[in-house]
């Protein structure tokens, strides 16, 4: 049986460059990254223009009920996802399904609340869909 976590986000909340304040974190569930610096880079600048490297130029987006993406280390797998994220169109709130790569614990799911804290900033959980 596999494994796997579920994640919502909702991207209209992101705010890359700001964090927010020590005081307000506290009262939130955070995951921090756990490969940043090894899978792709820990520094919010190197990572950005990582990711520009990846992008496509002038193609079209289209509409997608969901996607099946790499998530290898960016030096395996970062030219096929960026290859993949410039021909989508992005909706305001995802789910990402998530294998678990340890399988320890439960089979599925799901981060409840909270943030999920990226080296490009912090990414909020939508609590309303996750209820």
């Amino acid at each position: 049986m596999l494994n796997y976590s579920c994640i919502i986000f909702n991207l209209q909340v992101k705010k890359p460059s700001i964090n927010p304040p020590n005081n307000i974190v506290e009262k939130f569930m955070i995951r921090r990254p756990a490969v940043a610096g090894s899978f792709y880079s820990g520094d919010a600048n190197q990572l950005k223009s990582d990711i520009e490297g990846f992008v496509v130029r002038d193609c079209k987006k289209q509409a997608v009920l969901g996607i099946v993406s790499p998530h290898a280390g960016y030096v395996y797998s970062g030219r096929v996802a960026g290859n993949l994220y410039s021909r989508i169109k992005i909706p305001d709130t995802v789910v990402i399904l998530a294998p678990n790569h340890t399988g320890y614990g439960v089979p599925y799911s799901i981060w409840p609340a909270g943030l999920w804290r990226t080296p490009l900033g912090d990414v909020e959980v939508d609590e309303k869909i996750v209820d």
